[in-house]
């Protein structure tokens, strides 16, 4: 009666048991799901604390466009972000590959955005080197003003104010397109918080920031080609500085500058409405 009770228990046994292990399977599927959803939340929290990072950094950076809108309006400088910067500076990966590649890329781009941050700190140190190359070229063109001072008297200098109006104007339109891809950022960063939400069109905006961070980097290509413009310029200003005796054919070459500032503005229609309105105004500010 034990034999047959036992094997009469063996099938109940046996379905619990299976039960059990299906359970366990499934609590395990689940815990894997879970651990997949918790490193998703991992990513989406690391995401969101690259986000909060980015919005922290774009807060940062929105107080450092708002400081640069403070500077703006105390310089009219300041460009990126240190957004496309943090955006891109401002990107944010896919999921966090693109970000760790866009942190790579933001650490490239933030490396690129700290080297926009250093380009951008490089560029706010290079813009601060250009706001110190803007207030060191306003520094360094008022140091280049001041060694136009020194060198060469103050209607040069206000060609090259009109110079650093065209190059602060074209730096100050490309922070206008930097503030419109600032506000565009910041509509990338606000649609990189609506990308926290949607991430998948973070790649495509990320994509976008890319083209933007392209265009971007070809704006800082463009402001590496306008720090190498700018550096060009500031060559150009070292060769003002050198050819300080010939502005008017570097402002020749600098509207050829930006003849290639708006053929590399092409991709800024803007800055060569407001590059055409600048050198209208800067042939106001030449007949003024």
């Amino acid at each position: 009666m034990l034999a047959t009770n036992e094997r009469a228990a063996d099938p109940l046994c046996l379905d619990f048991v299976n039960d059990q292990q299906q359970q366990q399977q499934q609590q395990q599927q689940q815990q894997q799901q879970q651990q997949q959803q918790q490193q998703q939340q991992q990513q989406q929290q690391q995401q969101q604390q690259q986000q909060q990072q980015q919005q922290q950094q774009q807060q940062q950076q929105q107080q450092q466009q708002q400081q640069q809108q403070q500077q703006q309006q105390q310089q009219q400088q300041q460009q990126q972000q240190q957004q496309q910067q943090q955006q891109q500076q401002q990107q944010q990966q896919q999921q966090q590959q693109q970000q760790q590649q866009q942190q790579q890329q933001q650490q490239q781009q933030q490396q690129q955005q700290q080297q926009q941050q250093q380009q951008q700190q490089q560029q706010q140190q290079q813009q601060q080197q250009q706001q110190q190359q803007q207030q060191q070229q306003q520094q360094q063109q008022q140091q280049q003003q001041w060694q136009q001072q020194q060198q060469q008297q103050q209607q040069q200098q206000q060609q090259q104010q009109q110079q650093q109006q065209q190059q602060q104007q074209q730096q100050q339109q490309q922070q206008q397109q930097q503030q419109q891809q600032q506000q565009q950022q910041q509509q990338q960063q606000q649609q990189q918080q609506q990308q926290q939400q949607q991430q998948q069109q973070q790649q495509q905006q990320q994509q976008q920031q890319q083209q933007q961070q392209q265009q971007q980097q070809q704006q800082q290509q463009q402001q590496q080609q306008q720090q190498q413009q700018q550096q060009q310029q500031q060559q150009q200003q070292q060769q003002q500085q050198q050819q300080q005796q010939q502005q008017q054919q570097q402002q020749q070459q600098q509207q050829q500058q930006q003849q290639q500032q708006q053929q590399q503005q092409q991709q800024q229609q803007q800055q060569q409405q407001q590059q055409q309105q600048q050198q209208q105004q800067q042939q106001q500010q030449q007949q003024q």
